[in-house]
């Protein structure tokens, strides 16, 4: 008699091009009660029964750590079990423990670990000749491989593992492998090769079910998966009515195995999907229903299948704004889902690559400040030492120099605690600038996807409107993600000190057009512009860098711009505000661009501050806090500088000076 461990499949394909890999989808076991507990996978009358039976006990234990995803309690508990099966020879509990921790570290990512595993149970079942263990080895390393995609490898494996595996051994990992085989080949749409595995299954399903009544428990789980398989392969070969008889039979499965709420989603679901296919929409939006409902029971992870599959059929029947409305209902679910990963991945990336610098800078710059702290105390007493001195000589004096002093001391302090403020929140600010990046380039790319998706559809008829619209939007937010990615690469280069290669001769009439039309000003009808040029300086010609010249003129007009004050009443005409750009030449040798604007303007004290990175002095303003940085970066490396003009007070006045060679 045979211990039996009987694999329960997930209702959906593990494969990476599902994206349910990551989501944690994995195989799950559980151990079936028998006739006969105390012997293993095969009959072996050498070993003791009792320690057989304590190895299925132990590996029941660690099935339930694996079916919980309890993955620390059941790595400790395998490596106990090995141990043990190690000890009392119990080879076939043995490999199939290290099975359970190497499909573990497979479903959750831990590929390296996944492989090496593999690896040494290869070896070690070879050193033992355990024709098992091999199997075993071979299955497990070609499910890494299908996890990654690599269906050429993962055929290979799966091939190998069949034939490998030992006749008198439990056949439930046998179904499992068979399953996993189907479904690789149906990835890697090899159907001539699949429709052999389909049959080779099937001839092992009757073979196990006809020659024993023992696996009954389980025959119309298996069944089920079968017809599960069998349905993928004749659908993808536009075999509907096979497809249909499928469908069928595991219907009949699916109600003699307990009517599991999965089992009758999927199949649900299916029927839907086949009804497209068949163009009867009425059916298929009848089925998908019934989907709809009831997957909403199961998760997201579940729901959004019957959700893309709901979009699908009302774009075949032409309801393409319902359908429009389930494909962005489909982009915030699949943005959900992936939320907690792309979390996971942000606070990675922050961890890994900021937070020993941020931790670094942070305490480097607190013992500085202590430091400084240490010497304005020590200087504070020698002070009052020279003070309590010069008292006995002149006291009228003594007492005006201490209060001069304890001023200084006081003023010190307070731009050190500023100091320390500002440097704090340069550090929140980079932060919060990864996370908005994050956000910022995710947003446009859903939208574009979602759009995508509609325009490309077979038989999509939009009206002109919807055109249009639908164009802009894509237009507006491609040029969004060209914008976000030119920052983050100007940014990378603010904090260079190299001089930049100066070899145009351009006029400044030409800087002047080229940098007004890279903003877009003559679009902001709302707003006030005004250029003017002296005669001496329209006629003047630089030797500069055209393109980082104009970069860096645009930013100062684009941040006027963005700091205007918010009109009050578009609707009847009142201006935002004022923006006037002059330009003029000094002294022979340098070409003076002041941009004035009438908006919230700048407090005189933070007028260096403003020119740091991540600085925004009112968040209620656009931006990510760059561009100053970028700009002055960019003009000092040209020889010339930009600085704030803080006797200018009807709003902000930037001064940017060009040398002419």
């Amino acid at each position: 008699m045979k211990k039996s461990c009987s694999f329960i499949l997930p209702l959906m394909n593990i494969f990476p091009s599902r994206r349910l890999c990551l989501a944690g989808t994995a195989l799950i076991l559980l151990l079936s009660a028998c006739n006969n507990p105390t012997t293993p996978f095969a009959a072996d009358t050498t070993v003791d029964s009792i320690w057989a039976d304590s190895a299925y006990q132990r590996a029941k234990k660690a099935e339930f750590y694996y079916n919980n995803n309890l993955r620390d309690s059941l790595f400790v508990q395998v490596k106990e079990d090995m141990e043990f099966d190690k000890e009392h020879k119990q080879w076939d509990w043995y490999y199939y423990s290290w099975m359970l921790l190497v499909n573990k570290c497979t479903f959750g990512g831990d590929v390296k670990r996944a492989l090496e595993e593999a690896n040494l149970m290869h070896t070690d079942a070879t050193k033992r000749n355990n024709a098992y263990g091999l199997a075993l080895a071979k299955y497990t390393t070609a499910l890494v491989y299908a996890c990654q995609e690599n269906y050429e490898e993962a055929t290979i494996g799966f091939k190998e593992a069949l034939r490998r595996y030992p006749k008198d051994c439990d056949p439930s990992v046998l179904f499992v492998i068979y399953y996993y085989y189907s479904s690789t080949l149906e990835e890697k749409n090899d159907q001539e090769s699949n429709e052999e595995v389909l049959s080779l299954w099937k001839a092992a399903l009757d073979k196990t079910f006809q020659e024993s009544d023992k696996y009954d428990d389980t025959k119309a789980l298996w069944l089920y998966q079968y017809y599960k398989a069998l349905f993928g392969y004749h659908f993808s070969q536009k075999d509907l009515v096979q497809a249909t008889a499928d469908l069928d039979s595991m219907q009949y499965y699916v109600e003699h195995s307990g009517n599991t709420v999965y089992g009758v989603t999927y199949l649900t679901g299916s029927r839907s999907k086949l009804a497209l296919a068949s163009k009867d929409y009425a059916k298929a939006i009848s089925y998908n229903n019934k989907e709809y409902i009831e997957s909403k029971k199961l998760g997201p992870t579940i729901y959004i299948k019957a959700v893309e599959r709901r979009a699908e059929i009302l774009e075949a029947m032409g309801k393409y704004r319902e359908a429009l409305m389930l494909r962005n209902e489909f982009e915030r679910l699949k943005d959900s889902l992936n939320q907690v990963d792309s979390q996971h991945e942000l606070n990675e990336m922050t961890k890994r690559y900021e937070l020993d610098e941020l931790r670094s800078q942070q305490e480097k710059e607190k013992g500085e400040l202590k430091q400084r702290q240490m010497n304005f105390i020590v200087a504070f007493a020698i002070i009052l030492l020279i003070i309590l001195f010069i008292v006995s000589i002149i006291r009228h004096r003594s007492r005006l120099r201490l209060a001069q002093e304890h001023q200084k001391l006081i003023d010190a302090y307070k731009q050190l605690t500023i100091a320390n403020e500002r440097a704090e929140e340069s550090s929140k600010m980079k932060t919060m600038f990864i996370k908005q990046m994050s956000h910022e380039i995710r947003t446009p790319l859903n939208i574009l996807s979602g759009f995508t998706q509609v325009l490309t559809a077979p038989d999509v008829e939009l009206d002109n409107e919807t055109r249009a619209e639908v164009n802009e939007r894509i237009t507006k937010n491609t040029a969004r993600i060209t914008e976000l990615v030119n920052k983050m690469l100007e940014l990378s280069d603010a904090s260079s000190t190299s001089v930049i290669e100066k070899k145009d001769n351009i006029s400044v009439e030409q800087i002047i057009i080229s940098a007004i039309e890279a903003v877009g000003m003559s679009s902001y009808k709302m707003i006030d512009f005004q250029s003017e040029i002296t005669p001496k300086a329209s006629n003047v010609t630089l030797l500069t860098n055209y393109d980082q010249s104009v970069r860096a003129l645009s930013l100062i007009l684009d941040n006027a711009r963005k700091f205007l004050q918010k009109p009050t009443g578009e609707a009847n005409g009142q201006s935002m505000g004022k923006i006037r750009l002059m330009v003029r030449l000094e002294k022979d040798k340098n070409i003076v661009f002041s941009v004035e604007d009438s908006g919230i303007g700048v407090p005189p004290s933070e007028a260096e501050h403003i020119f740091e990175e991540f600085v925004q002095l009112d968040s209620f303003y656009e931006g990510m806090g760059i561009g100053l940085t970028v700009a002055r970066s960019i003009t000092r490396r040209l020889g010339g500088d930009i600085v704030l003009d803080t006797t200018f007070r009807r709003g902000a006045r930037f001064i940017m000076t060009l040398p002419l060679s």
